[in-house]
């Protein structure tokens, strides 16, 4: 057997394979062994029939065909364990030359990983700049402010609706999940649903129900209908609400404070790890940036074309569950075909698989592995959202689960590396 390599464009590698005919007659006969175990011949037990006379029940091109699909798949996978690239997705295989007394050839072309001349991350690394963290008294005042009001006594009313209220209300709208009924609960003025709903609250008791028209604005959600839409709400509850005095015995009984100092200082220790892993985050996307601009590579059509159909399946899910929308009518809103928007997600697909191809040239760089038992901590933690492993298991694949586990610890190890430096 003799190949040749070619790249092509595109992150794509084309293998030329020959092989001479004294090897691939080895393939024919073992062709016609197999087909003789299977095929009845009359005066002839299986697998004793002469080999002129299976050519009389099978044609020599059907041989020729079943025994080139053999050497295919047996050369390729010796070609590849051979050469140093790493191949993605399925090949795409064309016969070139198949004929008796002939050498067989062929060619495949398959996509491959694209090689990355990574610049010096770790000078990159330590000139990212990191964010400065402070906790204000302010801050600290918002949360106990939250957590007081968390621990609130709620006192039904009789009078209509105000401001600042808790309110619970049940509300539907034809316009919207085909007049489903949705419960909701909140301070009024507060709720952050779409502006004018909570207004057209304000003066219903409880047990009224009012009926009235919005035109959803929204600056933070640019998906919602253009026109106005009609709900009718029903009032269920008017409360007051009755805060606790914030003082050492409140504290005392949160959990293990001394007083309010030392609630205090554990939510300033509290707000320092949140803002940290914020600026971590923050300093993890900027130094990707920084690589990214000093690098360039072609990336595999296929792969990218896979990403989309992933981002698209996210972007699905996300306006079915936030939007309570069917994909197919927010199509019709935003007036664009699911073609459209999936080319929309292409350059967002591209920054993914760029952003995952340079952490895994740096993970095999730093020769950062995750253990057996750092991975299985992982998985334990996952499924203790099942009642079984037995359920996990009709829902979801383990060993995917697995290599989830080991690409997010190396990266998590990775990024604590470089965030050090």
């Amino acid at each position: 057997m003799e190949y040749s390599l070619e790249e092509l464009k595109n992150s794509r590698l084309k293998i030329k394979i020959e092989i001479p005919f004294s090897e691939f007659e080895n393939y024919i006969l073992k062709t016609k062994q197999d087909l003789k175990k299977n095929i009845q011949i009359s005066g002839f037990r299986p697998g004793e029939a002469p080999d002129d006379l299976i050519e009389t029940k099978v044609s020599k091109m059907t041989i020729l065909e079943s025994a080139a699909q053999e050497a295919i798949e047996d050369n390729y996978f010796k070609v590849i364990s051979q050469i140093h690239y790493e191949l993605i997705g399925e090949p795409e295989v064309k016969i070139l030359k198949l004929a008796l007394d002939n050498p067989f050839e062929f060619e495949v072309e398959v996509d491959i990983l694209p090689k990355i001349e990574i610049p010096d991350y770790r000078q990159i690394a330590k000139e990212t700049a990191k964010e400065a963290i402070s906790v204000s008294e302010e801050e600290i005042k918002e949360v106990l402010n939250w957590v007081l009001t968390s621990r609130a006594q709620f006192e039904n009313l009789e009078r209509p609706a105000q401001f600042d209220d808790f309110v619970e209300i049940e509300y539907f709208s034809p316009d919207v999940e085909e007049g489903r009924v949705f419960k909701d609960a909140f301070f009024l003025g507060k709720g952050q649903l779409v502006k004018g709903f909570e207004e057209n609250l304000v003066g219903l008791k409880a047990g009224e129900e009012k009926e009235f028209k919005i035109l959803p604005q929204d600056p933070k959600n640019q998906n919602l209908p253009k026109k106005e839409i009609s709900f009718n709400v029903k009032m269920l509850k008017v409360q007051k609400v009755n805060i606790p005095v914030l003082d050492d015995e409140f504290a005392r009984k949160l959990g293990n404070f001394k007083d309010v100092d030392d609630l205090k200082k554990n939510i300033r220790e509290g707000l320092i790890i949140e803002k940290e892993n914020t600026a971590k985050q923050k300093w993890e996307e900027e130094f990707l940036k920084k690589i990214k601009e000093k690098t360039n590579f072609v990336l595999p059509e296929k792969l990218v074309e896979y990403q989309q159909l992933q981002l698209l399946e996210n972007l699905k899910a996300k306006i079915k569950e936030e939007l309570k929308m069917e994909f197919e009518d927010y199509l019709k809103q935003i007036k664009k075909t699911q073609e459209e928007v999936l080319q929309s997600l292409k350059m967002q697909a591209e920054e993914v698989i760029k952003n995952e191809l340079l952490l895994r040239e740096m993970i095999k760089k730093e020769n950062i592995e995750a253990t057996d038992q750092e991975i299985e901590d992982e998985i334990n933690k996952f499924l203790r959202n099942f009642p079984s492993v037995e359920a996990a298991e009709k829902e979801i694949d383990l060993e995917k689960l697995k290599d989830y586990y080991r690409e997010l610890i190396q990266k998590e190890k990775l990024f604590q590396i470089l965030y050090n430096l």
